[in-house]
C-alpha cells in the first residue's frame, strides 16, 4: 500500500492517505511538539553539574511516592525528567502491583508474568495498570529515564541480584518553579554497528525513547510498513518483542554507556 504524508497546518496535524481507497487516517505528528526552550535549557544547565546517579535508589523513591514525576525534555544527546519531591511517601504500590509492573518494565510480556504468578492474564493487566496509575504516569508513554532506573533496579537491587548495568546516568536536586525537585537524565541510545543496518539502529533508538510506528513513519519519511518490517528485523536480531525488552537488551549492550565512543564509531561509519 503506497502511502503519502501531507500536513494541515491549521489542525496541526498530518495524515496519511491510502491512493487506491482515499482512506484518510490520522497520525502522530513527525515530531514529538517542541519543548518550550527554557525547559531544556534550564535541565541542561542543571545536567551540567550533575553527579552519577544512583538509578536503584531514584526507583526506590519512585515507587514509595517519594519521587512523581513533573516534567520530561529530551536534547540532542539526552533524555531528561523533573521528579518532584514529596516530603512524605505518597501511595504506595501493593507487593504484586510492584511485580508485575517491574517485571513488565524489564521487557517480560505479561502472559508470562501471569502464568508464573499463577493468575489470570487480566489480573496481571489489572495490577500493571493500577500500579502505573499509582505512579503518575497515566496513559503517556513512560520517559526513557525512568525506564531505564526500573531495569537497573531489577537488576542490581531488585528480584535478579545482578550486576548493575553500567548507565551514564546522572542526577542532582534542583528547585523548579520554588518546588525541590531531582533532574535526572540519561544519554541517548547509541547504538554500536554490530547486528543492526543503519536504519534498523535509527528505528531501534527511536522506539526505544517512545516513539510510535507512525511517529518514526513520518519523521524517517517511510510508510508505516517499512518502519514495521524493520522493527520486526531490530526485534529478531536482537531476540526481543517490545519497546521495554529492547531497552533492557540495550543496556546488555553498553547503550547508555559510552554514547561518545559510540557516536564516533557511526560517524566514522558514514
Amino acid at each position: 500500500m503506497a502511502l503519502q504524508f501531507h500536513a494541515e497546518p491549521a489542525r496541526r496535524r498530518q495524515v496519511a492517505r491510502d491512493d487506491r481507497s482515499e482512506v484518510r487516517i490520522a497520525v502522530c505528528p513527525s515530531e514529538p511538539p517542541p519543548p518550550e526552550r527554557d525547559v531544556l535549557a534550564e535541565a541542561r544547565a542543571a545536567d551540567a553539574a550533575a553527579s552519577p546517579a544512583d538509578l536503584g535508589a531514584l526507583w526506590q523513591d519512585f515507587m514509595a511516592g517519594r519521587l512523581r514525576l513533573d516534567a520530561a525534555v529530551s536534547g540532542p544527546e539526552r533524555h531528561y525528567v523533573f521528579l518532584r519531591v514529596h516530603p512524605t511517601p505518597g501511595v504506595r504500590l501493593r507487593a504484586l502491583e510492584t511485580t508485575v509492573l517491574v517485571r513488565v518494565f524489564c521487557g517480560e510480556q505479561q502472559k508470562f508474568v501471569a502464568a508464573e504468578l499463577s493468575i489470570a492474564c487480566s489480573t496481571a493487566s489489572k495490577w500493571f495498570t493500577l500500579g502505573v496509575a499509582k505512579l503518575g504516569l497515566g496513559r503517556r508513554s513512560v520517559p526513557l529515564p525512568l525506564i531505564v532506573a526500573a531495569q537497573a533496579w531489577s537488576l542490581s537491587e531488585g528480584r535478579e541480584g545482578r550486576e548493575s548495568p553500567s548507565v551514564a546516568a546522572r542526577s542532582t536536586p534542583v528547585r523548579r518553579e520554588g518546588k525541590p525537585m531531582v533532574l535526572l537524565s540519561v544519554p541517548r541510545p547509541s547504538i554500536a554497528p554490530r547486528f543492526l543496518t543503519r536504519a534498523e539502529e535509527d528505528v531501534a533508538a527511536l522506539v526505544a525513547e517512545g516513539r510510535s510506528r507512525w511517529e518514526i513513519a513520518v519523521a524517517r519519511a517511510k510508510s508505516a510498513q517499512t518502519i514495521a518490517c524493520q522493527l520486526r528485523g531490530v526485534y529478531a536480531k536482537l531476540a526481543v518483542g517490545n519497546r521495554y525488552a529492547l531497552v533492557r537488551r540495550g543496556l546488555e549492550l553498553g547503550w547508555f554507556s559510552a554514547p561518545q565512543a559510540d557516536r564516533a564509531a557511526r560517524v566514522a561509519r558514514g
